[in-house]
C-alpha cells in the first residue's frame, strides 16, 4: 500500500491554515500583531 502524498500533507496544511487564521484574528482583536497569543489553548492574557 503506497499513501498518497496529498493524504500525508493535509493536516500541516490544515494546522497552517488554521494557525494563520488565529494569528489574524487574534491580532485584529488586539489591535497589534498578536505573536505573544500564539499557542495551542488555554488562557490568552492581553497585556
Amino acid at each position: 500500500m503506497s499513501l498518497d502524498y496529498t493524504v500525508a500533507l493535509t493536516p500541516f496544511v490544515a494546522w497552517l491554515v488554521a494557525g494563520s487564521s488565529k494569528l489574524i484574528v487574534n491580532s485584529i482583536k488586539a489591535r497589534q500583531f498578536a505573536l505573544s497569543l500564539i499557542g495551542y489553548g488555554g488562557q490568552a492574557m492581553l497585556a
